[in-house]
């Protein structure tokens, strides 16, 4: 039977309402999917990862499995409040001028805390240099995150490629065994280096007489080096023990936490070093060269040990994610 082209036009017509209607029908399925493993609405889930800064963004690591969004805050508010608080506390041992760079990192913390509780009730995106993109990279999640649930729905139709391998930890043995075995070795370098020959650690110069040049050595360290060197060779030991056993068991579960506990040692160690400082720079020519330096110095050891917190809290979100997943191995 022929069909006019008024009937053609009916049919087609009624197809295009009839899969708008199942478009619209989908879309509103997809949206009441966006639940989350604690059953509250994802935008408060997501103010909550940061109402107890970093507290609460460990316990929703933990306990939110199902919304991408709620893990991306939760991480986040790790990242960003962690070693903000690490930072203030560092700096509020400096003489004089740390009450005040404590203030600062403190208004600074407070100003972001606000700011970013109501851009996640709000369902806004708000992008925290380098931190957002790791945040992402950590839980693996799309560029935005106004667009991970719709992500994650889809993937929830079939197995995304390259499931097989997501399901172990990367990395290749080899490589793990060579950074044990540099790390022991390194470890070994310094125990011996502090404990024997730390006079050798100087400032020199040459004094020429006679046309002989005699070298006058200047030890940096003073006397307060013997309260810190039983605080590094702790540290020092743990590493070379530590290393020793990653190499003989080379397991996932085991390592992680080894090299987590290891940089803990490294970062009291650290610490240790600012709070006791035993450093003697009054060989250097004036007054101004002197307090240079040791805020130099004292600065450079602020950094390394705000670099080492961050990287404790990275490796420790990781293990934390890796387990969720049941990522638990290497390949």
């Amino acid at each position: 039977m022929d069909i006019t082209p008024e009937q053609r036009k009916a049919i087609y017509e009624e197809e295009k309402a009839r899969i708008e209607q199942e478009a619209r029908s989908n879309g509103g399925q997809t949206s009441s999917s966006q639940s989350t493993s604690t059953g509250l609405p994802p935008n408060v889930a997501a103010l909550l990862c940061y109402l107890g800064v970093w507290v609460t963004g460990i316990i929703f690591i933990i306990l939110e499995q199902k919304s991408v969004k709620v893990r991306f805050h939760a991480t986040q508010s790790i990242l960003i409040f962690a070693p903000l608080a690490i930072m203030g506390w560092i700096l509020g041992w400096i003489p004089n001028s740390g009450g005040v760079l404590s203030a600062a990192v403190s208004i600074l913390a407070l100003v972001l805390w606000i700011l970013l509780m109501v851009k996640a009730y709000r369902d806004e995106e708000f992008e925290v240099p380098l931190v957002s993109s790791l945040s992402r990279q950590l839980i693996k999640a799309p560029v935005t995150y106004s667009s991970m649930d719709k992500t994650q729905a889809a993937g929830s139709t079939g197995a995304p490629s390259g499931e097989l391998a997501g399901r172990y930890v990367p990395g290749s043995r080899t490589g793990r065994l060579v950074g044990s075995s540099l790390s022991i070795g390194w470890s070994a370098v310094l125990l011996v280096l502090f404990n024997y020959y730390s006079e050798y650690i100087a400032t020199y110069q040459g004094q020429t007489s006679d046309g002989v040049t005699n070298w006058i050595r200047d030890p940096i360290f003073n006397q307060d080096l013997h309260l810190w060197l039983p605080v590094l060779n702790t540290a020092l030991f743990a590493a070379i023990l530590g290393n020793i056993i990653t190499i003989v068991w080379d397991k996932y579960l085991l390592r992680e936490p080894i090299k987590i506990l290891i940089d803990v040692f490294a970062l009291v160690a650290i610490v240790s070093l600012i709070n006791i400082f035993p450093f003697d720079f009054s060989t250097f020519s004036d007054t101004v060269a002197i307090e240079a330096t040791e805020i130099g110095v004292k600065v450079f050891l602020i950094l390394v040990a705000v670099g080492i917190g961050v990287g404790v809290l990275v490796r420790f979100i990781k293990l934390i994610i890796n387990i969720a997943r049941g990522i638990t191995s290497y390949r």
